[in-house]
Protein backbone atom coordinates (compact mmCIF):
# COMPACT_ATOMS: atom_id res chain seq x y z
CA UNK A 1 0.00 0.00 0.00
CA UNK A 2 1.34 3.53 -0.98
CA UNK A 3 1.58 5.49 1.68
CA UNK A 4 2.01 9.83 2.49
CA UNK A 5 1.87 12.13 5.30
CA UNK A 6 4.20 10.80 7.79
CA UNK A 7 3.71 12.82 10.44
CA UNK A 8 0.26 13.51 10.10
CA UNK A 9 -0.21 9.32 10.28
CA UNK A 10 2.09 9.30 12.94
CA UNK A 11 0.13 11.18 14.65
CA UNK A 12 -3.54 10.37 13.94
CA UNK A 13 -2.49 6.23 14.17
CA UNK A 14 -2.65 6.42 17.77
CA UNK A 15 -5.74 4.25 18.26
CA UNK A 16 -3.98 1.46 18.44
CA UNK A 17 -1.17 2.17 21.26
CA UNK A 18 -3.61 4.07 22.90
CA UNK A 19 -5.59 0.87 23.24
CA UNK A 20 -3.04 -0.75 24.40
CA UNK A 21 -1.72 1.88 27.01
CA UNK A 22 -5.03 1.62 28.75
CA UNK A 23 -4.97 -2.22 28.78
CA UNK A 24 -1.52 -1.89 30.39
CA UNK A 25 -2.63 0.62 32.66
CA UNK A 26 -5.55 -1.43 33.49
CA UNK A 27 -3.48 -4.67 33.66
CA UNK A 28 -0.69 -3.31 35.14
CA UNK A 29 1.94 -4.61 33.48
CA UNK A 30 4.12 -3.04 30.59
CA UNK A 31 7.64 -3.39 28.72
CA UNK A 32 9.86 -2.60 31.37
CA UNK A 33 13.22 -0.42 29.96
CA UNK A 34 16.59 -2.11 30.09
CA UNK A 35 19.64 -0.24 29.90
CA UNK A 36 18.87 2.04 26.68
CA UNK A 37 15.81 0.54 25.46
CA UNK A 38 13.08 2.32 24.58
CA UNK A 39 10.31 3.05 27.96
CA UNK A 40 7.27 2.78 27.05
CA UNK A 41 5.13 3.92 29.52
CA UNK A 42 5.63 8.11 28.42
CA UNK A 43 5.23 7.18 24.86
CA UNK A 44 1.80 5.19 25.59
CA UNK A 45 0.89 8.50 27.81
CA UNK A 46 1.79 11.02 25.41
CA UNK A 47 0.14 9.23 22.25
CA UNK A 48 -3.22 8.96 24.50
CA UNK A 49 -3.31 12.40 24.83
CA UNK A 50 -2.37 13.22 21.51
CA UNK A 51 -5.00 11.42 19.83
CA UNK A 52 -7.39 13.26 22.27
CA UNK A 53 -6.50 16.08 21.06
CA UNK A 54 -7.08 14.59 17.66
CA UNK A 55 -10.46 13.27 18.25
CA UNK A 56 -11.39 16.61 19.46
CA UNK A 57 -9.62 19.02 16.88
CA UNK A 58 -8.55 17.23 14.00
CA UNK A 59 -10.43 18.35 10.51
CA UNK A 60 -10.14 15.63 8.46
CA UNK A 61 -11.39 11.98 8.34
CA UNK A 62 -8.66 9.45 10.15
CA UNK A 63 -7.61 6.90 7.88
CA UNK A 64 -6.89 3.88 11.20
CA UNK A 65 -5.13 1.67 8.85
CA UNK A 66 -2.50 4.30 7.40
CA UNK A 67 -2.61 5.82 10.59
CA UNK A 68 -1.38 2.29 12.64
CA UNK A 69 1.07 1.53 9.57
CA UNK A 70 2.92 4.66 10.14
CA UNK A 71 2.85 3.69 14.06
CA UNK A 72 5.46 1.11 13.64
CA UNK A 73 7.20 2.67 10.12
CA UNK A 74 7.88 5.78 12.90
CA UNK A 75 9.32 3.60 15.31
CA UNK A 76 11.56 1.68 13.08
CA UNK A 77 12.67 5.04 11.44
CA UNK A 78 13.46 6.29 14.83
CA UNK A 79 16.11 3.81 14.81
CA UNK A 80 18.29 6.37 12.07
CA UNK A 81 19.03 3.00 10.37
CA UNK A 82 18.23 3.42 6.68
CA UNK A 83 18.23 -0.51 5.89
CA UNK A 84 15.99 -1.16 8.81
CA UNK A 85 12.40 -0.22 7.87
CA UNK A 86 8.86 -1.60 8.10
CA UNK A 87 7.25 -3.69 5.50
CA UNK A 88 2.92 -4.68 5.30
CA UNK A 89 2.26 -7.61 3.86
CA UNK A 90 1.69 -6.18 0.89
CA UNK A 91 5.13 -4.61 0.16
CA UNK A 92 6.55 -7.87 1.91
CA UNK A 93 4.59 -9.89 -0.85
CA UNK A 94 6.54 -6.92 -3.30
CA UNK A 95 9.91 -7.57 -1.80
CA UNK A 96 9.67 -11.40 -1.64
CA UNK A 97 8.88 -11.21 -5.84
CA UNK A 98 11.79 -8.74 -6.17
CA UNK A 99 14.24 -10.80 -4.53
CA UNK A 100 13.13 -14.30 -6.67
CA UNK A 101 13.47 -12.50 -9.83
CA UNK A 102 10.27 -14.73 -10.64
CA UNK A 103 6.70 -14.44 -10.67
CA UNK A 104 3.36 -14.69 -12.98
CA UNK A 105 2.36 -11.18 -13.61
CA UNK A 106 1.38 -9.50 -16.48
CA UNK A 107 4.53 -7.65 -17.47
CA UNK A 108 3.88 -3.72 -16.95
CA UNK A 109 5.61 -1.39 -14.67
CA UNK A 110 3.20 0.68 -13.13
CA UNK A 111 3.67 4.26 -11.00
CA UNK A 112 0.91 5.87 -8.47
CA UNK A 113 0.00 9.63 -8.58
CA UNK A 114 0.01 9.73 -4.81
CA UNK A 115 -2.72 12.62 -4.62
CA UNK A 116 -5.32 11.53 -7.45
CA UNK A 117 -4.42 7.47 -7.20
CA UNK A 118 -4.20 7.55 -10.83
CA UNK A 119 -2.25 3.98 -11.75
CA UNK A 120 -0.55 4.53 -15.03
CA UNK A 121 1.66 2.28 -17.06
CA UNK A 122 5.34 3.38 -16.84
CA UNK A 123 7.02 0.32 -19.18
CA UNK A 124 5.70 -2.69 -20.81
CA UNK A 125 7.94 -6.31 -20.88
CA UNK A 126 8.95 -6.72 -24.51
CA UNK A 127 7.32 -9.65 -25.82
CA UNK A 128 5.46 -9.70 -22.48
CA UNK A 129 1.64 -10.44 -21.51
CA UNK A 130 0.56 -6.97 -21.42
CA UNK A 131 2.29 -5.54 -24.87
CA UNK A 132 1.19 -8.87 -26.62
CA UNK A 133 -2.46 -7.85 -25.29
CA UNK A 134 -1.81 -4.25 -26.89
CA UNK A 135 -1.10 -1.87 -23.35
CA UNK A 136 1.00 0.76 -23.63
CA UNK A 137 2.84 3.12 -22.07
CA UNK A 138 1.21 5.91 -20.72
CA UNK A 139 -2.14 4.18 -20.66
CA UNK A 140 -3.97 4.79 -16.84
CA UNK A 141 -5.98 1.89 -15.28
CA UNK A 142 -9.70 2.63 -14.96
CA UNK A 143 -11.24 -1.17 -14.47
CA UNK A 144 -9.89 -4.73 -13.90
CA UNK A 145 -11.89 -7.64 -13.63
CA UNK A 146 -15.07 -5.33 -13.67
CA UNK A 147 -13.82 -3.71 -11.19
CA UNK A 148 -12.81 0.10 -10.71
CA UNK A 149 -9.61 0.84 -9.78
CA UNK A 150 -8.98 4.65 -10.17
CA UNK A 151 -9.22 4.70 -6.08
CA UNK A 152 -7.59 1.68 -5.30
CA UNK A 153 -3.88 1.84 -3.76
CA UNK A 154 -1.35 0.31 -5.54
CA UNK A 155 -0.03 -1.83 -3.42
CA UNK A 156 -3.45 -3.56 -3.19
CA UNK A 157 -4.17 -3.34 -6.75
CA UNK A 158 -1.23 -5.02 -7.64
CA UNK A 159 -1.63 -8.05 -5.09
CA UNK A 160 -5.31 -7.98 -6.07
CA UNK A 161 -5.08 -8.08 -10.04
CA UNK A 162 -1.66 -7.86 -11.00
CA UNK A 163 -0.27 -10.97 -9.60
CA UNK A 164 -2.29 -14.45 -10.35
CA UNK A 165 -1.63 -18.03 -11.58
CA UNK A 166 0.13 -18.96 -14.63
CA UNK A 167 -2.55 -19.04 -17.42
CA UNK A 168 -5.11 -16.53 -15.61
CA UNK A 169 -7.03 -14.00 -17.17
CA UNK A 170 -7.03 -10.35 -16.57
CA UNK A 171 -9.74 -8.21 -17.75
CA UNK A 172 -8.23 -4.48 -18.33
CA UNK A 173 -10.06 -1.39 -19.41
CA UNK A 174 -7.74 1.58 -19.40
CA UNK A 175 -7.65 5.38 -20.92
CA UNK A 176 -5.07 6.26 -23.12
CA UNK A 177 -4.74 9.87 -22.86
CA UNK A 178 -2.53 10.21 -25.84
CA UNK A 179 -5.48 9.10 -28.53
CA UNK A 180 -8.25 10.22 -25.33
CA UNK A 181 -9.85 6.86 -26.03
CA UNK A 182 -10.87 4.12 -23.87
CA UNK A 183 -9.47 0.23 -24.41
CA UNK A 184 -10.28 -2.97 -23.53
CA UNK A 185 -7.44 -5.89 -23.02
CA UNK A 186 -7.20 -9.73 -22.12
CA UNK A 187 -3.98 -10.12 -20.36
CA UNK A 188 -2.89 -14.27 -20.13
CA UNK A 189 -0.57 -13.78 -16.97
CA UNK A 190 2.88 -15.41 -17.63
CA UNK A 191 5.54 -16.27 -15.73
CA UNK A 192 7.87 -12.77 -15.56
CA UNK A 193 11.51 -13.26 -15.14
CA UNK A 194 13.51 -10.68 -13.82
CA UNK A 195 16.82 -10.82 -16.13
CA UNK A 196 19.58 -9.70 -13.87
CA UNK A 197 22.92 -10.65 -16.50
CA UNK A 198 23.47 -9.38 -19.47
CA UNK A 199 27.00 -10.95 -21.51
CA UNK A 200 29.14 -11.14 -24.61
CA UNK A 201 31.98 -11.72 -26.32
CA UNK A 202 34.32 -8.83 -26.60
CA UNK A 203 37.30 -8.53 -28.85
CA UNK A 204 40.91 -10.44 -28.62
CA UNK A 205 38.84 -13.58 -26.71
CA UNK A 206 37.58 -11.75 -23.56
CA UNK A 207 34.18 -12.47 -22.21
CA UNK A 208 31.91 -9.34 -20.96
CA UNK A 209 29.14 -10.07 -17.99
CA UNK A 210 27.08 -7.35 -16.29
CA UNK A 211 25.58 -8.12 -13.63
CA UNK A 212 22.87 -5.70 -12.25
CA UNK A 213 21.62 -6.76 -9.47
CA UNK A 214 22.16 -10.39 -7.11
CA UNK A 215 18.48 -11.90 -6.58
CA UNK A 216 17.36 -15.84 -6.49
CA UNK A 217 17.77 -16.18 -10.20
CA UNK A 218 21.01 -14.39 -10.44
CA UNK A 219 23.32 -17.07 -9.80
CA UNK A 220 21.82 -19.60 -12.29
CA UNK A 221 21.74 -17.02 -15.15
CA UNK A 222 25.46 -15.69 -13.96
CA UNK A 223 26.82 -19.53 -14.20
CA UNK A 224 24.78 -19.98 -17.75
CA UNK A 225 26.44 -16.43 -18.95
CA UNK A 226 30.12 -17.72 -17.47
CA UNK A 227 29.21 -21.44 -19.86
CA UNK A 228 28.31 -19.47 -22.69
CA UNK A 229 31.29 -17.35 -22.92
CA UNK A 230 33.85 -20.26 -22.26
CA UNK A 231 32.00 -22.40 -24.97
CA UNK A 232 32.64 -19.37 -27.32
CA UNK A 233 36.66 -19.66 -26.51
CA UNK A 234 36.59 -16.93 -23.08
CA UNK A 235 40.41 -16.84 -22.30
CA UNK A 236 39.01 -13.62 -19.99
CA UNK A 237 36.68 -12.15 -18.44
CA UNK A 238 35.37 -8.69 -17.15
CA UNK A 239 32.98 -8.64 -14.79
CA UNK A 240 30.98 -5.31 -14.61
CA UNK A 241 28.88 -4.73 -11.11
CA UNK A 242 28.86 -0.78 -11.74
CA UNK A 243 25.58 0.56 -10.22
CA UNK A 244 24.87 -3.32 -8.48
CA UNK A 245 23.72 -2.20 -5.40
CA UNK A 246 23.64 -5.78 -3.86
CA UNK A 247 20.57 -7.83 -3.10
CA UNK A 248 21.24 -11.64 -2.00
CA UNK A 249 24.10 -12.84 0.02
CA UNK A 250 23.18 -16.12 -0.59
CA UNK A 251 23.30 -15.44 -4.51
CA UNK A 252 26.56 -14.08 -4.64
CA UNK A 253 27.87 -16.76 -2.70
CA UNK A 254 26.50 -19.22 -4.94
CA UNK A 255 28.39 -17.40 -7.73
CA UNK A 256 31.61 -16.90 -6.26
CA UNK A 257 31.76 -21.07 -5.14
CA UNK A 258 30.84 -21.80 -8.65
CA UNK A 259 34.09 -19.40 -9.47
CA UNK A 260 36.55 -19.72 -6.72
CA UNK A 261 38.30 -22.74 -5.36
CA UNK A 262 37.02 -24.03 -1.72
CA UNK A 263 37.13 -22.27 1.08
CA UNK A 264 36.52 -18.94 3.06
CA UNK A 265 34.62 -16.52 1.41
CA UNK A 266 32.88 -14.06 3.86
CA UNK A 267 32.03 -13.78 7.34
CA UNK A 268 29.58 -11.84 9.04
CA UNK A 269 29.31 -10.89 12.89
CA UNK A 270 27.58 -9.40 15.26
CA UNK A 271 27.42 -6.07 17.38
CA UNK A 272 29.69 -7.48 19.93
CA UNK A 273 32.33 -8.94 17.33
CA UNK A 274 30.73 -12.54 17.70
CA UNK A 275 30.85 -14.86 14.13
CA UNK A 276 27.25 -15.58 13.23
CA UNK A 277 27.86 -16.51 9.64
CA UNK A 278 30.56 -18.50 7.56
CA UNK A 279 30.14 -18.87 3.75
CA UNK A 280 32.31 -21.02 2.36
CA UNK A 281 33.18 -21.90 -1.56
CA UNK A 282 32.37 -26.21 -1.34
CA UNK A 283 31.41 -27.40 -5.25
CA UNK A 284 34.48 -28.57 -5.99
CA UNK A 285 34.49 -25.99 -8.96
CA UNK A 286 36.42 -23.30 -10.78
CA UNK A 287 37.35 -20.81 -13.65
CA UNK A 288 40.19 -19.91 -13.53
CA UNK A 289 40.94 -16.89 -15.81
CA UNK A 290 42.36 -13.76 -15.73
CA UNK A 291 39.55 -11.13 -14.91
CA UNK A 292 38.72 -7.38 -14.03
CA UNK A 293 36.01 -6.29 -12.36
CA UNK A 294 34.41 -3.19 -13.00
CA UNK A 295 33.24 -1.05 -9.79
CA UNK A 296 32.19 2.56 -9.13
CA UNK A 297 30.25 4.39 -5.93
CA UNK A 298 27.34 2.43 -6.56
CA UNK A 299 28.71 -0.80 -6.19
CA UNK A 300 27.65 -2.11 -2.79
CA UNK A 301 26.84 -4.57 -0.36
CA UNK A 302 26.70 -8.18 -2.23
CA UNK A 303 28.67 -6.29 -5.20
CA UNK A 304 31.44 -5.68 -2.68
CA UNK A 305 31.51 -9.07 -1.45
CA UNK A 306 32.05 -10.47 -4.74
CA UNK A 307 35.19 -7.79 -5.46
CA UNK A 308 36.44 -8.79 -2.83
CA UNK A 309 36.28 -12.26 -2.60
CA UNK A 310 38.00 -12.41 -6.45
CA UNK A 311 40.53 -9.98 -5.29
CA UNK A 312 41.62 -11.96 -1.98
CA UNK A 313 41.76 -15.16 -4.26
CA UNK A 314 44.13 -12.99 -6.48
CA UNK A 315 41.52 -13.93 -9.27
CA UNK A 316 40.52 -10.60 -10.15
CA UNK A 317 41.87 -6.83 -10.20
CA UNK A 318 39.29 -4.15 -9.79
CA UNK A 319 38.97 -0.88 -11.98
CA UNK A 320 36.90 2.02 -11.72
CA UNK A 321 36.32 3.85 -8.67
CA UNK A 322 35.80 3.28 -4.70
CA UNK A 323 32.69 1.12 -3.88
CA UNK A 324 29.81 2.45 -1.78
CA UNK A 325 30.89 0.77 1.33
CA UNK A 326 27.69 -0.96 2.45
CA UNK A 327 28.76 -4.13 4.49
CA UNK A 328 26.29 -4.83 7.02
CA UNK A 329 23.56 -7.63 7.15
CA UNK A 330 19.69 -7.33 7.49
CA UNK A 331 17.37 -9.80 8.74
CA UNK A 332 13.53 -10.22 8.56
CA UNK A 333 11.14 -10.77 11.31
CA UNK A 334 7.27 -11.34 11.16
CA UNK A 335 5.29 -9.45 13.40
CA UNK A 336 2.10 -10.66 12.58
CA UNK A 337 -0.59 -10.45 9.93
CA UNK A 338 2.05 -10.95 7.22
CA UNK A 339 3.82 -7.90 7.82
CA UNK A 340 7.28 -8.12 9.09
CA UNK A 341 10.71 -5.52 10.15
CA UNK A 342 13.96 -5.93 8.66
CA UNK A 343 16.66 -5.28 11.29
CA UNK A 344 20.04 -4.82 10.64
CA UNK A 345 21.55 -7.22 12.73
CA UNK A 346 25.18 -7.93 11.64
CA UNK A 347 28.17 -7.01 9.56
CA UNK A 348 29.99 -8.83 7.22
CA UNK A 349 34.17 -8.93 6.66
CA UNK A 350 36.03 -10.27 3.85
CA UNK A 351 38.41 -13.22 3.43
CA UNK A 352 41.00 -11.36 4.84
CA UNK A 353 39.38 -9.69 7.76
CA UNK A 354 38.34 -6.34 6.13
CA UNK A 355 35.52 -4.31 7.55
CA UNK A 356 33.71 -3.23 4.18
CA UNK A 357 30.95 -1.19 6.11
CA UNK A 358 31.93 2.48 5.97
CA UNK A 359 34.96 1.65 4.27
CA UNK A 360 34.40 0.63 0.70
CA UNK A 361 36.86 -0.78 -1.64
CA UNK A 362 39.67 0.81 -3.50
CA UNK A 363 40.16 0.17 -7.09
CA UNK A 364 43.90 -1.19 -7.77
CA UNK A 365 43.23 1.26 -10.97
CA UNK A 366 41.05 4.37 -10.23
CA UNK A 367 39.71 5.77 -13.46
CA UNK A 368 37.34 8.23 -13.77
CA UNK A 369 33.86 8.18 -16.09
CA UNK A 370 33.87 11.92 -18.03
CA UNK A 371 31.63 13.87 -15.43
CA UNK A 372 30.09 16.11 -18.64
CA UNK A 373 28.74 12.84 -19.60
CA UNK A 374 24.97 12.14 -19.78
CA UNK A 375 24.63 8.99 -17.20
CA UNK A 376 21.39 7.89 -19.62
CA UNK A 377 22.92 8.12 -22.84
CA UNK A 378 23.96 4.65 -24.37
CA UNK A 379 28.14 4.16 -24.25
CA UNK A 380 29.68 2.07 -26.87
CA UNK A 381 32.38 -0.66 -25.50
CA UNK A 382 35.29 2.19 -27.14
CA UNK A 383 33.55 5.21 -25.27
CA UNK A 384 33.61 3.22 -21.85
CA UNK A 385 36.98 4.90 -20.74
CA UNK A 386 36.73 2.41 -17.61
CA UNK A 387 36.06 -0.55 -19.76
CA UNK A 388 38.91 -0.03 -21.82
CA UNK A 389 41.09 0.66 -19.06
CA UNK A 390 39.91 -3.39 -18.03
CA UNK A 391 40.71 -4.62 -21.59
CA UNK A 392 44.45 -3.15 -21.15
CA UNK A 393 45.21 -3.92 -18.18
CA UNK A 394 44.25 -7.51 -19.44
CA UNK A 395 45.81 -7.21 -22.26
CA UNK A 396 49.17 -6.62 -20.07
CA UNK A 397 48.86 -9.08 -17.46
CA UNK A 398 47.83 -12.08 -19.85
Amino acid sequence: MERKGYWKGFAGGTVFLAALFMIITLSGSAPKATGSNLNLYPVFGKMEKIQALIDEHFYFEEDAENEEYYIYQGMIGGLGDQYSYYMDANEYAAYQRKMNGNYCGMGATVTQDPDTLETSVVSVEPNGPAEKAGVQEGDVFLEMDGNDVTQMELGDLIETYGIGPEGSVLSLKVWRPSENHEYDFEIVREPIVTQTVFHQMLEEQTGYIQVTSFQTETAEQFKQAVDDLLGQGAEQIVYDLRGNLGGSLNSAVDMLDYLLPDGLLVYTADKNGVKQSVYEGKDGHEVNLPAVILVDENSASAAEVFSSAMRDYERALLVGTKTFGKGIVQETFPVGDGSVVRLTTTAYFTKNGYPIQGHGLEPDITVEMDPLRDPDAPLSPEEDAQLQAAMEMLSQNG
